[in-house]
């Protein structure tokens, strides 16, 4: 708009009125202002993830000393794999099966 204004372009060519132009400023300079808070919301989230970020790897390498996973990883998660319970048995638990009658036992009663 002020680059047309600069070139010597009348407001009536551009088919705007002062006023028009005025707003249209207005409302283009709200943006600007809009995006420059967006921007800085952002940024501050970026940094507050990348502390967080550090703050987990410090936490996990503390652990990792604390209970000497390092020697003893493979054992463990050996154990874990050993315990896991499916999920859906865990929270709906397992209906008994039914035990079906073997061939031998079928066989077994037809002599007597």
């Amino acid at each position: 708009m002020q680059k047309a204004i600069k070139e010597g372009v009348a407001l009536d060519e551009i088919g705007l009125t002062s006023h028009q132009a005025a707003k249209f400023q207005g409302e283009v300079f709200n943006m600007k202002q809009e995006n420059n808070k967006v921007r800085e919301e952002l940024e501050a989230g970026v940094r507050r993830a990348t502390t967080l970020q550090v703050d987990i790897e410090k936490t996990i390498a503390q652990l990792d000393q604390e209970l000497e996973l390092n020697g003893n990883q493979s054992q463990l998660m050996h154990t874990m794999s050993k315990s896991r319970i499916p999920l859906h048995s865990f929270i709906f638990g397992t209906k008994p099966k039914k035990q079906k009658r073997s061939v031998f036992s079928r066989i077994h009663l037809n002599r007597k």
